[in-house]
């Protein structure tokens, strides 16, 4: 279920990155529910965290009420237009930027699996050499 949700939120980024050049104009609306499909799989994801990781409720518990918030605020965007749906953009972002930096103390409390981060810098390496290919390949062609 995990991965499925990731290849979903996946698609939905790449769904909103085509939407990014007529954000502020005629793709608003797409582009609006591309955001809210990530973000809402997000949320989703720490739902699911929550359940099956008791020590990190914490934190996931203000993750989620965060989040949620700030995916209420983008919703309410497709009911308006002009100048106030870029404020509601602006103040959901505002509280999904911010539910980090204010959940410090939930967040220091929570268990870290150190196991994970060679796995990840492995993976970032692998990534960074794959665009490092293709850079080449799309510059000698």
């Amino acid at each position: 279920m995990h991965r499925l949700l990731v290849l979903a939120g996946m698609f939905g980024m790449a769904t909103l990155a085509v939407q990014v050049p007529g954000a502020a104009g005629e793709t608003a609306r797409a582009f609006t529910v591309a955001y809210l499909v990530v973000r809402g799989l997000v949320i989703v994801l720490n739902a699911r965290a929550w359940r099956h990781v008791p020590p990190a409720r914490p934190m996931l518990t203000a993750f989620i009420s965060g989040f949620t918030l700030g995916w209420l605020l983008w919703a309410s965007s497709l009911l308006v237009g002009g100048p106030a749906r870029y404020w509601l953009w602006a103040a959901g972002t505002a509280i999904e930027i911010g539910t980090p930096l204010v959940s410090r103390r939930v967040i220091q409390a929570a268990p870290i699996h150190a196991s994970h981060i060679p796995e990840r810098m492995g993976l970032f390496i692998i990534i960074v050499l794959g665009e490092s290919v293709l850079a080449v390949v799309v510059g000698v062609s």
